[in-house]
Parts: C-alpha cells; structure tokens; sequence
C-alpha cells in the first residue's frame, strides 16, 4: 500500500476506474476487450484516460477554458528583439 500512498490523487483514480472498467468490459462485451486480458484492457483503458487528462490540462484549458487567457499581455516591440 505503500506505492497508493506516494502516487497522486488522479493516478490513483485512473488506476481504479482502468481496474473497474477493465472487469465489466471483459464480462459485459468482450469484443471490444483487447486480447482477452484483464491486464492489457486496464492498461489501454488507463492510457486513454492518462492522454484525454494531458491533453486537457495542456492543451484544453489553458487555451480556451482559463479564465485568465483574457488577461492583458505587454507589447513586445520587435526592435529589441534584435
């Protein structure tokens, strides 16, 4: 249990709903199961998670959903760029 202590919260969710969703995609519908594994279903399941948060929190949000993206910016003159 020492390793759940270290992660953060997200991992730890992420880990749990992979484990979850792993199990009832296997007994549910199998088809959509990738190999018939427990293991590699949870650990597709836990990459897709993993990348849809990345891209949310660098990408997402920052640009369109902050509330300081309408916040002034200085000018930057292109002469002292040189």
């Amino acid at each position: 249990m020492r390793i759940f202590a270290a992660m953060n919260s997200p991992v730890k969710t992420f880990i749990l709903t992979s484990a979850l969703g792993s199990i009832l995609l296997l007994r549910q519908a199998p088809k959509y199961a990738v190999a018939d594994s427990y293991i590699r279903t949870a650990g597709v399941l836990f990459l897709i998670q993993f990348l849809a948060s990345a891209t949310w929190k660098i990408v997402l949000y920052p640009r369109f959903f902050s509330p300081l993206r309408h916040l002034p910016q200085p000018k930057v003159s292109q002469s002292h760029l040189l």
